[in-house]
């Protein structure tokens, strides 16, 4: 059976448009897909997957449309394998994007209040020794102690003499 067109029919070149659209659109995410950054927290990756989404539809002019843009995030969303991308509101999306990173950030590094914590707790370890005067030969004291600098513990010996007054 042969399938007759008729070109003349109404919506018909509506039709034709809005298809090469999607097309195009689907050809243009695939191909940021190639280039898009992987995260190792998944919310920043769906937002990154929605940015893409959104710039793409922004610029084949399917945000205007409201049940295109739908439909066309449904369908990148389905190809993606990232349901949340339809089924979620986008600010939602970013608003769980921003907390989850925030989040990454203080479990590595922590907030500004247990770094300080930190880098007092390792200032004020330390302990002292007595070993032999490499000049004199008398008693002094050897110091052992940790400090913070530019983000790791560096460990540093000193050795100090009250008979020659020297430090070494």
């Amino acid at each position: 059976m042969i399938i007759s067109v008729d070109a003349n029919a109404p919506g018909y070149w509506a039709s034709v448009r809005e298809k090469a659209t999607l097309r195009r659109a689907s050809e243009a995410v695939k191909k940021g897909l190639k280039a898009i950054r992987i995260s190792q927290v998944y919310e920043q990756y769906v937002e990154d997957h929605l940015y893409l989404i959104q710039e793409v539809a922004r610029k084949e002019g399917l945000h205007k449309d409201l049940d295109q843009y739908k439909k066309f995030k449904r369908e990148c969303a389905d190809t993606m394998g990232l349901p949340e991308l339809a089924d979620c509101d986008e600010s939602d999306i970013h608003q769980f994007s921003r907390e989850a990173v925030q989040e990454a950030a203080e479990s590595l590094y922590g907030d500004e209040e247990d770094i300080d914590y930190v880098e007092e707790e390792l200032m004020n370890h330390q302990h002292l020794d007595g070993v032999e005067c490499s000049c004199c030969g008398a008693i002094a004291l050897i110091e052992h102690f940790e400090k913070v600098e530019g983000g790791s513990v560096n460990f540093y010996t000193n050795t100090y003499c009250e008979h020659c007054d020297t430090s070494q």
